[in-house]
């Protein structure tokens, strides 16, 4: 029996849940990410006192991590199942979210901490498209 296996028995999940997790998971994040994701290059600009080509560079690194992060996925997702991985991914994202949010709201504002959490919650958060 594999881990996958045992992981969904243990969550209660079987193949017909798979499409409602899907659905369910990507309508909370779409939602979610409409109300913030737009606002994050003010936030660099106004609360972490980046340049505008500060703010770029961030856009330009987030594909290069989501690709890393996509072919790690991938690789997971062979032992432990696409929906699990899904799951750990969206929650590790939204965790990187959760600790942004409470370092910035705490006055941590060095942007060698903050822009590496983003990075990575943005590249956890898309990269099981």
């Amino acid at each position: 029996e594999s881990f996958a296996v045992k992981v969904s028995r243990s969550l209660g999940l079987t193949s017909d849940s798979i499409p409602y997790i899907l659905f369910s998971s990507d309508l909370l994040v779409a939602l979610g990410s409409g109300m913030t994701v737009k606002f994050f290059p003010l936030f660099f600009k106004n609360e972490i006192k980046l340049s505008p080509s500060g703010v770029q560079g961030i856009y330009m690194v987030v594909p290069i991590v989501m690709l890393i992060l996509t072919m790690i996925a991938q690789k997971i997702s062979l032992f432990m199942g696409r929906v699990q991985v899904i799951i750990v991914s969206r929650l590790i994202g939204i965790a990187f979210l959760v600790v942004l949010a409470l370092l910035v709201n705490n006055g941590y504002k060095h942007w060698i901490v903050i822009v590496p959490i983003y990075i990575f919650r943005t590249g956890l958060m898309n990269c099981t498209y």
